[in-house]
């Protein structure tokens, strides 16, 4: 971005002490500082990942929609039986088989 501002190719300003560019110069007037310093102190690794799980739950939203029923008739089933650990290990590792075996059936019809 730099450098195309300092190539000319772009007609706005970049403000390196707020961090942001603008075409306008009464866009800074404009601004609340309080915003802007929330934006500038909002931790990247946070956004990061709050944009990475918007992405998993976009690709994985409906195969999880699936299994949230199961899970309830999981969480049912182990207080029937005097909550038996057993019912949820064995439950646990049949959910996790099927979700293993979806998400890369995914995968292979997403690299086709």
């Amino acid at each position: 971005l730099i450098s195309l501002i300092s190539a000319d190719q772009l007609s706005g300003k970049y403000d390196p002490l707020l961090g942001i560019y603008y075409e306008d110069p009464e866009a800074l007037k404009e601004l609340d500082e309080k915003e802007l310093e929330v934006m500038t102190k909002m931790n990247f690794r946070v956004h990061r990942i709050i944009k990475r799980l918007k992405v998993f739950g976009s690709q994985y939203g409906s195969i999880l929609a699936i299994f949230s029923p199961l899970l309830a008739v999981i969480y049912y089933l182990f207080m029937l039986t005097g909550q038996n650990p057993v019912t949820i290990i064995i439950s646990g590792f049949i959910i996790g088989i099927l979700l293993i075996y979806i998400m890369l059936k995914k995968r292979k019809e997403d690299k086709l």
